[in-house]
């Protein structure tokens, strides 16, 4: 549908924003996770740091956003 697909885990809410739609890997390629459409989803970019934050941990992604600012 092109719309963010991240669920709230406590109202279970659908974000469904269209704006700044990324294609996510739901088992991160940093953790191994393949490019096949059976791991892959679309959510808005903040719904993708968050994600992002959630699995690799705050340091990583910190260092991460440092490295896009530069």
């Amino acid at each position: 549908q092109g719309c963010c697909t991240y669920r709230d885990r406590l109202s279970g809410r659908v974000c469904a924003s269209r704006f700044g739609v990324q294609v996510d890997h739901i088992d991160p390629v940093a953790r191994g996770g393949l490019s096949q459409a059976t791991n892959l989803r679309l959510l808005c970019s903040t719904h993708n740091r968050l994600a992002a934050t959630q699995i690799l941990g705050h340091a990583k992604m910190a260092g991460h956003c440092e490295k896009l600012r530069d």
